[in-house]
């Protein structure tokens, strides 16, 4: 299955979803691809490249806590998106305002170094930070997931390949900016500016695309279908409306073409989501839902093996491992749009266990052969 783009209309649609991926996961790439510029984030605010910090278990583990932080504002807002209040927003002002959470974050972490602040108005900015990311990524996750998937399947597959973009991007960055700046004060602060830079131009081609969609013919006959543009009989007999797809999709069109030239209806496509019965969507994709999460803590269960065996002597070796898990990431996420590269599912399912094993063990070698090495020279 290729991309097969038969029109712009679809051409932009698929970019659009490449860079809605690209987006999702940027700025937390972004975040761990300058590590010690958070980790010293005081000495920037304070001006001082020399300030001791009061609080140091805090910013030893900065990284930890913004981690931390994600996941507990995700653990409660994801849910949160499921309600019918939250669905009686439209889709697309719930994506524009997710993306400007995203520039909120780089405007806390770079403005308040440049006001000068103390150390504790440095980790108020870090809390901060991380809520706003953590709130425009629960958002922009959620509906970009739901908007794409009306589309057909290799739309969800572009953007689910987007977000392993994201990770070999900044990971093939990281080893260019290491290669060329130095690990001092300023050097530091250079690549922080490269990143976020990055991130903010990203969103802001991600804005523009999303925002521009209200007025692609191609778009907006997949997205009026949330709203109910299609009907009941139609979507409870997918075969048959596939059959009369071209005569509906002219129709879509016209309604389309009729709805730009009023200007649209920004409310039409929450319409059909709030009346959807969440429980009883759950009921009917519950075996997909466990598949995904086993696909998922299969990929979390890998990544944070190779974090924690990172030796912290080693200059190069975590981002070196970590771009080589990235690249691969691409490549996985990618594949699926090439039909001759589909395994059979007993060759994914039985190549998932040695994998896993081989993982860990690598991690328990590094791990033992490391402790040997640090007690023989002690």
């Amino acid at each position: 299955m290729g991309i097969g783009c038969e029109s712009w209309g679809e051409a932009y649609t698929y970019a659009a979803a490449l860079m809605c991926g690209l987006s999702m996961l940027l700025p937390i790439n972004a975040i761990f691809s300058a590590p010690l510029y958070i980790m010293n984030y005081y000495q920037y605010v304070m001006h001082d490249p020399d300030a001791v910090a009061k609080h140091m278990n805090f910013w030893d583990n900065a990284l930890t806590y913004y981690s931390m932080l994600i996941m507990l504002v995700a653990l409660i807002v994801e849910p949160l998106t499921l309600s019918e209040a939250f669905r009686r927003i439209p889709i697309r002002l719930r994506m524009l305002s997710a993306l400007c959470m995203f520039w909120l974050e780089i405007i806390i972490l770079m403005s308040v170094p440049a006001a000068g602040s103390t150390e504790a108005g440095a980790i108020t900015a870090i809390v901060c930070a991380s809520f706003s990311s953590a709130l425009g990524k629960s958002v922009f996750e959620s509906t970009a997931y739901g908007l794409f998937g009306v589309f057909p399947s290799r739309f969800i597959a572009v953007l689910m390949g987007g977000v392993g973009v994201a990770g070999a991007l900044a990971s093939i960055l990281q080893l260019i900016v290491k290669a060329c700046l130095p690990q001092d004060y300023s050097g530091i602060r250079t690549q922080s500016k490269i990143y976020y830079g990055l991130m903010a131009g990203i969103h802001a081609i991600t804005f523009i695309m999303v925002a521009g969609m209200h007025w692609v013919p191609f778009a907006r006959r997949h997205i009026n279908s949330l709203s109910g543009g299609k009907s009941s009989h139609a979507n409870n007999n997918p075969d048959q409306a596939e059959e009369n797809e071209t005569e509906e999709a002219s129709k879509a069109k016209e309604k389309s073409t009729t709805n730009v030239t009023n200007g649209g209806d920004d409310n039409a496509d929450s319409g059909r989501l709030v009346n959807t019965n969440v429980i009883f969507v759950l009921k009917c994709v519950y075996p997909m839902l466990s598949a995904c999460a086993f696909n998922f803590f299969i990929t979390l269960f890998l990544f944070p093996t190779i974090v924690v065996s990172v030796d912290p002597d080693d200059y190069w070796y975590g981002t070196v491992a970590v771009c080589i898990f990235n690249v691969c990431d691409v490549c996985g996420r990618f594949s699926p749009s090439l039909k001759f590269l589909w395994p059979p599912r007993w060759v994914v399912l039985v190549g998932s266990f040695p994998v896993s094993c081989l993982s860990r063990f690598s991690s328990w070698r590094r791990t033992t052969t490391s402790h040997r090495s640090h007690t023989t020279t002690s």
